[in-house]
């Protein structure tokens, strides 16, 4: 995705967390990503992990319609300026968000 669309498709959650890419999807599938992304953020910070950013990008594949369209998502978690990145391929949306959110989680485990 080039930036000018992201810059339509953002949307900003308690200021350090940014998602974009989901302006097709309905209002109940966006409050369980909310309260996804949320809780990740609350585990972070009780692990002390100082988070200055997550960015979370979905971008649909392979169809049109967010129901059955493959989701390709990318996260980044900047932390005292170094950023952590992760990226998956999934059917499932919310599958999709706690596996990329998983992969980022762990390298902050090594």
């Amino acid at each position: 995705m080039d930036s000018a669309e992201n810059n339509n498709d953002i949307l900003e959650l308690g200021g350090n967390i940014e998602l974009s890419g989901f302006s097709d999807y309905d209002r109940s599938t966006m409050i369980i990503v909310k309260k996804m992304v949320g809780t990740f953020a609350k585990k972070l910070n009780e692990h002390s992990v100082p988070i200055e950013k997550i960015s979370i990008t979905a971008k649909k594949v392979h169809g049109n319609d967010p129901k059955t369209a493959k989701a390709e998502l990318h996260a980044k978690v900047i932390t005292q300026g170094n950023p952590v990145t992760a990226e998956t391929v999934s059917n499932n949306l919310f599958f999709g968000i706690d596996e990329v959110l998983k992969k980022i989680e762990s390298q902050f485990k090594k």
